[in-house]
């Protein structure tokens, strides 16, 4: 079975294989030049004396293998070798650049005295009429380039990896931000979902309870009550096409959109009331003139916040303690708190069948009072009923 050949990392390690061997190639011209020109100035010496002279030579560029991970290492063993042979010239300079570029100036300062004792032995020793100390400068000067290289060398890799390192914590990021607004846009759709369809279901649900467990129901309080779980049966559907509506814009062409559906606000909370009172459950809606006014004003996420936790509260009501008295409550002002309080009395366990929860419709109101900057407060009344408090902040102005 035949692979297909992977083209991703061939570039970079092809680049890396083409430097080293630049590299290599380099030590070993130069070193062959030094050695000629040595051979060329002292023919008379011995063959044997630029066989190993050459011998060097070669260990000295087969170490160079090692210089990334033992840079000072190497550079002392080049260096000291070049004192005696001519052929590790061009391993010396590769040496002393590598060094350089990890910049380590205790180590460049202590390898530079060596460099330039080494180059300076045979002017010491000699004749002591020639100008050493000119030779001194140029060994000097050409350290000193050496060193200069491997900075620029060292310095340029560490911005080249930082800039690596940047753009790939930079993509990490991107891709971190972009789970999250998944997330949080799955969270929401699933937040109203649950909202929509928990009222309308335990609308259905209980009124079907209530034609399974009373047969003796006269004929039009069965007509109602079969009216009651058509009509939210058929909302419901409505609903939920819409709020797929969202999940599926995903799948338009680039620049089309879907509009938003009209979200119901705190101000049709009579509506919720009347249909809640429709489908059996008593409810009253206290709302003083001066709040009412502001109602329409509310700033429309804090109004269909509002909005969505009465409608959740008459949900809770409505399966914990059916056909108890439900108080409605709405105070506050621009500039300050909102504050929906929703309370309703001791439910008769007998009267009405009881509807199973999820347990999430509270995790639902407090995660928005969380994301408004409110707080939820729930429990017992002390009366045998139960209240749930929201405190919501109100900014100043219209939306």
């Amino acid at each position: 079975m035949s692979t297909a050949p992977t083209t991703g990392p061939t570039a970079p390690v092809s680049r890396a294989s083409i430097g080293e061997i630049a590299t290599i190639a380099f030590a070993v011209a130069l070193g062959a030049l030094a050695l000629g020109l040595a051979v060329a100035r002292t023919p008379d010496a011995p063959a044997l004396r630029w066989v190993a002279d050459g011998a060097a030579g070669v260990a000295a560029v087969a170490l160079l293998g090692l210089r990334r991970r033992r840079p000072v290492l190497v550079a002392v063993l080049v260096v000291a070798a070049s004192t005696f042979c001519s052929a590790v010239l061009g391993a010396v300079f590769v040496a002393v650049v590598s060094l350089a570029t990890t910049r380590r100036w205790w180590p460049v300062a202590g390898v530079g005295v060596l460099f330039v004792a080494s180059t300076m032995v045979d002017e010491v020793t000699g004749d002591a009429s020639r100008q050493w100390w000119a030779q001194a400068v140029i060994v000097v000067t050409v350290y000193a380039a050496c060193v200069g290289l491997g900075a620029y060398q060292g310095s340029r890799r560490e911005l080249v990896e930082a800039l690596n390192e940047r753009a790939l914590a930079a993509e990490r990021e991107q891709t971190a931000r972009v789970e999250q607004a998944k997330v949080a846009e799955r969270t929401r759709i699933a937040r109203e979902m649950h909202d929509v369809l928990a009222h309308r279901i335990s609308l259905v649900a209980m009124n079907a309870g209530v034609l399974a467990f009373r047969p003796d129901l006269p004929p039009d309080q069965v007509a109602a009550a079969a009216g009651v779980v058509r009509d939210n049966a058929n909302l419901a559907l409505v609903e939920l096409k819409q709020v797929l509506g969202v999940l599926r814009s995903s799948d338009l062409e680039a620049g089309a959109s879907v509009p938003d559906r009209p979200q119901p606000t705190l101000a049709d909370v009579d509506d919720l009331a009347l249909e809640a009172v429709d489908a059996g459950t008593p409810v009253r809606v206290e709302v003083d003139a001066a709040t009412r006014e502001h109602l329409p004003g509310l700033p429309g996420q804090l109004s269909r916040d509002g909005y969505r936790i009465v409608q959740e509260a008459l949900t809770n009501a409505r399966k914990h303690a059916a056909g108890a008295q439900v108080v409605v409550g709405i105070e506050g002002a621009p500039g300050g708190l909102l504050t929906v309080e929703v309370r309703n009395a001791p439910g008769s366990a007998s009267g009405h069948h009881q509807i199973e929860g999820g347990r999430m419709g509270l995790v639902g109101i407090a995660e928005r009072a969380r994301l408004a900057g409110g707080q939820l407060e729930h429990g017992p009344d002390g009366r045998g009923g139960y209240v749930l408090r929201t405190v919501l902040p109100w900014p100043e102005g219209d939306s």
